[in-house]
């Protein structure tokens, strides 16, 4: 305790005063708890109404851009098909094959292989479903970005780029909120296990009782934040799977 706080303790005159002195020395401990808490609140509610933004500009352009991928080779195969057709009316013995109906065929194969092979070349576009919306958005809040997934429009691109101004340095909050809790929780424990060698003191033995709540909510907290991590992995995880197959 500094001598300033010693000061105003020295100037209270009565109870309410010290009472006084107290809520306001207690803010700051308070705050980063409050602030944790509310973090659990405000960036589940900006992700899905980002998600929410994001499905109504792009939904359907990206399936109009699925639409273009999946029809990609659709003329070139049809063209592929009619030329089989029109030499398959002969074939009933390989050996009645002409020379130029044989190069016919393998040419017609190379040419689907040549359009196979520039389908793949690019990822299938995923629409902005609900699903993908909030996966997008996340990205974007966390700033780690997420490939496959992109808005098509010119009014998502720029409400993307006012989305990020703003959520970015509220996960940048979160972070340094989260990672000061994390500190002090460090600091919290080993104290508690300090104190806890040292329990013959009465006064070290209350103070032990004390920080134990805050031991507890810092531990409970953490384990919070992790597990629902974790569970959210696993549910993407679990969709991505779902997906493919």
């Amino acid at each position: 305790m500094d001598s300033e706080v010693l000061l105003r303790f020295q100037e209270a005159e009565n109870v309410e005063d010290l009472r006084k002195l107290y809520s306001k020395l207690a803010v700051p401990q308070i705050r980063p708890k409050l602030c944790f808490l509310t973090y659990l609140v405000i960036l589940p509610l900006y992700i899905c109404f980002g998600g929410l933004v994001f499905w109504a500009t792009d939904f359907r352009s990206s399936q109009k851009a699925q639409l273009r991928f999946d029809q990609f080779c659709f003329e070139e195969k049809y063209a592929i098909i009619t030329l089989l057709k029109e030499h398959s009316d002969s074939v009933y013995n390989i050996f009645n094959y002409s020379r130029q109906k044989i190069d016919a065929i393998v040419n017609a194969i190379d040419k689907m292989e040549i359009c196979h092979r520039k389908g793949v070349s690019d990822f299938r576009p995923k629409t902005f479903d609900p699903y993908n919306s909030i996966i997008f958005s996340y990205s974007v809040l966390t700033s780690t970005g997420y490939g496959d997934v992109h808005p098509f429009t010119v009014t998502g691109q720029i409400l993307t780029i006012i989305y990020a101004v703003f959520g970015i340095p509220l996960n940048i909050a979160f972070t340094a909120d989260f990672g000061e809790l994390i500190t002090k929780a460090i600091s919290a424990i080993t104290e508690y296990f300090r104190l806890l060698c040292n329990k013959g003191d009465q006064r070290e033995g209350n103070k032990a009782q004390q920080l134990s709540q805050e031991v507890l909510f810092i531990i409970v907290s953490f384990v919070t934040t992790v597990y629902v991590n974790f569970l959210t992995i696993v549910v993407l995880v679990r969709i991505t799977d779902l997906e493919e197959i």
